[in-house]
């Protein structure tokens, strides 16, 4: 992704003061965390993401999400950003799940 002419500036301001706190209120997450890589690492195209945005759930945040997928278009809809973030594509999505090393089986 190039940003030209304020564009890095203005993506950064969208995504971590209106991107992340809707994504954490609208989908019941209990926190959002926004990254930009350290350094590059050598991955083939699509190449690594520059950023990287984690949010933290509880099974509320995860019921929430399999609803909207089964419901495409059903809740809150998100703000629409600047045009250097509506150009942007996110290529990566990951679910994890946290393993606790106090937990027994």
């Amino acid at each position: 992704m190039l940003f030209r002419s304020g564009g890095l500036a203005q993506f950064d301001e969208f995504y971590t003061n209106t991107h992340v706190p809707e994504v954490v209120r609208n989908g019941n997450w209990l926190r959002g965390t926004r990254y930009e890589l350290f350094r590059e690492f050598t991955h083939p195209d699509p190449a690594c993401p520059r950023f990287l945005a984690v949010y933290e759930g509880d099974e509320q945040a995860m019921q929430t999400r399999a609803e909207r997928r089964a419901n495409p278009g059903s809740g809150p809809r998100s703000s629409k950003g600047p045009a250097v973030w509506e150009a942007h594509d996110t290529t990566w999505r990951l679910i994890y799940k946290r393993i606790d090393s106090w937990a027994k089986p």
